[in-house]
């Protein structure tokens, strides 16, 4: 979790009142970073995971650093029952969401299709794809209560890019489908004058995500695989969220409307140019998980 005093430089460009945001998978890594973002911004926080023990310690670093409301609650994404219950325990202390981010996500096997089992690629699927379903579908109708709700799904695996993850065969098409799973989602958002948006992180993020990679070894995982885990294991958090905090506040803007549905890259698609092309007009397919029109990410490559 790294160094819980650690406060972040992020220049505020927006004034939050009362704003409520719940994040899966919110006791470590990239969700706790994402957690202390928003409750640095005055957002009232919410979050869950499966370690209990790590959701405790989560939820005391959030209250000792800020002055806002944290609810931390042990949950499973996968878990109809105890996704219930994080809906229910944020609404009753919070009020209803503004904002969810659905973050929680696992590597998967790591190695070759012909060499993994079919109960870890279901599991996968599971918790990165399924457990996004679970969750929005509880925090439907705080969602609803919401002016101008707001869904965040995080992609990866080097999706929409000139090279995806190698030797991750589960966990890429998992990020294939929740990508789907949030243009579907978007037309939803559009009725209730929200958005939904997945977002990836376009960098390196030191956390121990990969790991698993570096468990089975450079034989297994590959060279390239391998040498991101290392360098995920020995970077430093700092600053290497930036971006992506910045694009999430961007997204809680107006202009987060207009981009529902979109799947964007916090490396690549600059603030400054968004809003451009919004201005201009967004091609139907601009930033959609398609190559109909030969554009996926609209940027550099």
């Amino acid at each position: 979790m790294g160094r819980i005093r650690q406060r972040f430089k992020y220049t505020v460009t927006h004034k939050t009142v009362r704003k409520v945001v719940a994040i899966t998978g919110g006791c470590s890594g990239v969700g706790f970073q994402t957690a202390r973002h928003f409750a640095s911004l005055g957002w009232d926080v919410s979050i869950c995971g499966r370690d209990t023990a790590g959701v405790e310690f989560a939820t005391k670093a959030l209250k000792l650093e800020s002055r806002v409301q944290v609810v931390g609650v042990s949950a499973d994404v996968t878990s109809e029952i105890e996704m219930q219950d994080f809906a229910k325990q944020t609404s009753d202390t919070l009020g209803s969401v503004d904002a969810l981010i659905c973050n929680a996500a696992v590597l998967g096997p790591v190695g070759k299709v012909s060499n993994i089992s079919i109960s870890e690629v279901l599991n996968t699927f599971a918790i990165n794809v399924v457990g996004a379903y679970n969750t929005v579908s509880k925090f439907w109708d705080q969602l609803s209560a919401s002016p101008n709700p707001r869904v965040v799904t995080i992609s990866g695996g080097g999706l929409g890019g000139p090279n995806h993850i190698q030797m991750a065969p589960s966990y890429v098409p998992s990020k294939s489908a929740l990508a789907s799973f949030t243009e579907i989602l978007s037309e939803e958002m559009r009725m209730i004058n929200g958005s939904a948006i997945s977002v990836a992180l376009g960098r390196v993020i030191p956390t121990k995500f990969l790991d698993g990679a570096i468990k089975v070894g450079i034989g297994v995982a590959g060279k390239t695989l391998f040498d991101e885990a290392i360098l995920q294991q020995n970077s430093q958090i700092e600053g290497s969220l930036d971006d992506f905090c910045a694009l999430l506040d961007y997204l809680m803007t107006e202009d987060g409307l207009s981009l529902n549905g979109a799947m964007l890259s916090a490396k690549w698609n600059k603030i400054a140019e968004l809003k451009i092309q919004i201005q201009k007009g967004l091609e139907p397919n601009m930033f959609r998980l398609r190559r109909i029109d030969g554009q996926l990410f609209e940027g550099k490559k």
